[in-house]
């Protein structure tokens, strides 16, 4: 139900009618945040290369079997994450591409989580990219 009532129009409803839609929308933002903060609680930096365009880059983590992405200024939402994570002692990678709508943005971060498959890697890929073009890219090693 709550969904159905986002959608419309806030010039419609009424301004005590708009402060809750507001406060609910804060309420699954500050929650979202706990999730993600815990995620982060504890995260190790990987060992990893740049393989191109360090600028454009989020900081990457891993913790478990979850890969987590944070960045700040987060403005482009419209890139597309790819993960491929290269099994050892295969030639075919796991394919764990999404969408940067499964971000979560809190204030000016976008900060964003996977799981990944318990298996013994040679190497991760990712980074993201627009159609063909790949924006930035690094390779994480075990």
């Amino acid at each position: 139900m709550r969904f159905l009532i986002l959608f419309i129009p806030l010039f419609l409803i009424g301004d005590e009618i708009k402060e809750g839609l507001l406060k609910i929308w804060d309420d699954i933002s500050k929650r979202e945040y706990k999730i993600v903060m815990e995620k982060l609680k504890d995260c190790k930096k990987p060992n990893f290369e740049i393989k191109k365009n360090s600028k454009n880059r989020f900081n990457i983590c891993m913790k478990d079997n979850e890969i987590v992405y944070i960045k700040r200024d987060c403005l482009d939402k419209e890139p597309t994450f790819f993960l491929h994570i290269y099994p050892k002692n295969s030639q075919k990678y796991i394919n764990l591409d999404f969408l940067s709508t499964e971000l979560f943005y809190y204030k000016n971060f976008c900060i964003g989580y996977k799981k990944i498959p318990s298996v013994n890697f040679s190497k991760i890929e990712t980074g993201q990219f627009i159609k063909n073009e790949r924006i930035w890219e690094i390779d994480i090693k075990p």
